[in-house]
C-alpha cells in the first residue's frame, strides 16, 4: 500500500517517475479515458486528491432554471440524433419507430443541457410514493 501511495502522490503527468499514468494509458481499460494529455493530468490530480483524501468538488444541480431560457425549437436531426445515441447504448430495450416522445425528451435534454428526464421521473415517481 505505501508504493502504491508513492506511486500516486509522486505522480504528475507527463512528469511521471512512476509511469503509472502512462502504463495505465496503455491497458484496455484506460486506452479511451487516459488518451490524452489533459486527461492524464486530471487522473493524475484525482489520484492525488484521493489519497490525500480531498474531496472532489462536484458541481450541483441548478437551483434556478430559467424556464423562458430553455430551448424547445428542435429541428429535424435533434430527436434523430437522440434515438441514435440510446439505440446505440440500449439497442434490447428501444424501439426506435414506437418511441417518438422519448426520443423528443432525450433531445430537450442534449440541447438545454439539463436532466429534463430525470427530474420527470424523479417528480413522477414522489407524486406515485405520496
Amino acid at each position: 500500500e505505501d508504493g502504491i501511495n508513492e506511486d500516486v502522490t509522486g505522480c504528475k503527468y507527463p512528469d511521471d517517475p512512476s509511469a503509472l499514468i502512462d502504463e495505465l494509458s496503455e491497458k484496455d481499460v484506460g486506452k479511451d479515458v487516459l488518451s490524452s494529455d489533459e486527461s492524464k493530468n486530471r487522473f493524475a490530480k484525482a489520484l492525488k486528491d484521493a489519497i490525500l483524501g480531498i474531496e472532489p468538488e462536484l458541481p450541483g444541480p441548478p437551483t434556478i432554471v430559467d424556464l423562458k431560457g430553455l430551448k424547445f425549437q428542435l429541428n429535424k436531426t435533434d430527436p434523430r440524433k437522440a434515438g441514435k445515441i440510446i439505440a446505440e447504448q440500449c439497442p434490447g430495450i428501444f424501439d426506435e419507430k414506437e418511441e417518438d416522445a422519448f426520443k423528443y425528451v432525450l433531445a430537450y435534454n442534449a440541447k438545454n443541457k439539463l436532466p429534463i428526464l430525470g427530474w420527470t421521473v424523479d417528480t413522477y415517481l414522489r407524486y406515485k410514493i405520496n
